[in-house]
């Protein structure tokens, strides 16, 4: 059951990735949309794709909840803020759905209808998706400074479909670490859209690599805060 629940929300919000993943930061911002005019906004419970070993539903509920925590933390000083939850509750009045019922029986649909009707509760919704989480490879001659990372990553076509690739990624500076050591890589996409139509207006995708001092839900806690930060300060900006 878990499985299939995680599985079916991957699926649908993992659409739009694209197959080769950078080390770097990559993100794409709507050169018309105006963030100010985001006055409330939902955040949408954390998705994490079904393959990953990060602690079953008690792991998914820790993520979920730092992703809440985080997010929210720097977006209500800016804006109104709404958990998934609280918008299914406004929702399901208005609409007449239980969503507590659908969420157990159709995940994937209670997540359409929350995105569908998301304008009766909020200017805009947030999503992260994290469809990389464990750990990766590093391999590195004795006399050079950088590491090459070599991640395999499981991802889902339009079709629902699954495929497995082994992402070599552009060299990544670190400090030196034995020519070979496993360390842990969070890669995740963020996304901000207008609930109106559903249209990104902010998106990032991102993959960092865990210094050995750094927890890794420490890692995944600061990718949180950093995206949602720039949004608050995006709805700041005059």
């Amino acid at each position: 059951m878990l499985k299939k629940f995680l599985s079916v929300l991957f699926v649908l919000t993992l659409l739009a990735l694209p197959q080769k993943v950078s080390a770097d930061s990559r993100e794409w911002i709507s050169d018309d949309f105006q963030f100010r005019q985001i006055r409330s906004i939902i955040i949408l419970d954390a998705t994490v794709n079904p393959e990953l070993d990060y602690g079953g539903m008690i792991g998914l509920r820790g993520l979920q909840n730092a992703f809440w925590d985080k997010a929210s933390q720097n977006l209500k000083p800016v804006c109104k803020v709404y958990s998934e939850t609280q918008a299914q509750q406004i929702i399901g009045e208005q609409i007449g759905v239980n969503f507590e019922k659908l969420s157990l029986e159709d995940p994937f649909k209670a997540r359409q209808l929350v995105i569908a009707n998301a304008y009766r509760v909020a200017d805009a919704y947030l999503l992260g998706v994290v469809y990389s989480w464990g750990n990766s490879y590093y391999v590195a001659p004795s006399n050079v400074e950088y590491r090459a990372i070599v991640e395999h990553r499981v991802y889902y076509d339009n079709h629902g479909n699954v495929d497995h690739l082994d992402n070599p990624l552009i060299p990544t500076g670190v400090e030196n670490l034995p020519d070979s050591t496993d360390v842990a890589a969070i890669g995740m996409m963020f996304r901000v859209c207008k609930s109106k139509d559903s249209s990104i207006v902010f998106e990032r995708q991102e993959l960092n690599a865990r210094p050995a001092n750094v927890a890794q839900m420490d890692l995944f806690g600061g990718m949180v805060a950093k995206f949602s930060s720039d949004v608050a300060n995006k709805i700041q900006l005059p």
